[in-house]
């Protein structure tokens, strides 16, 4: 299953072909069983909030409009998604010891 509309398809070899989709998502795709695997994620909308724990610089926090995502900046890999329905995420930060983040709906200003 692919998480949103496949928006193109592309050939590798006799036994894989890449699929990318509407949700920002690549897959590598079997030929003969049909079985998707996830090489690629971001977020298919705008990016509100990023943020790194502090004194860490090998993961990071980005907030959208549907998720929050935590990546590792070595690989670029996605590492965690939390998706909640009809949330949208403005803003984001680690708590200090890096065990959790907190995330707002609204952004505050200080002038």
């Amino acid at each position: 299953m692919l998480d949103g509309q496949v928006t193109s398809l592309c050939y590798l070899d006799h036994r894989q072909f890449i699929a990318s989709t509407s949700k920002s998502n690549i897959y590598s795709v079997d030929v003969e069983t049909l079985t998707p695997s996830l090489t690629s994620a971001c977020h298919f909308s705008k990016v509100n909030d990023v943020c790194f724990p502090e004194g860490c610089s090998d993961l990071f926090a980005t907030a959208s409009d549907d998720d929050v995502r935590i990546w590792n900046i070595h690989n670029q890999q996605e590492l965690l998604r939390v998706h909640v329905p009809n949330l949208h995420c403005l803003s984001l930060v680690f708590r200090k010891d890096g065990s959790s983040l907190i995330t707002g709906r609204y952004l505050l200003y200080l002038y």
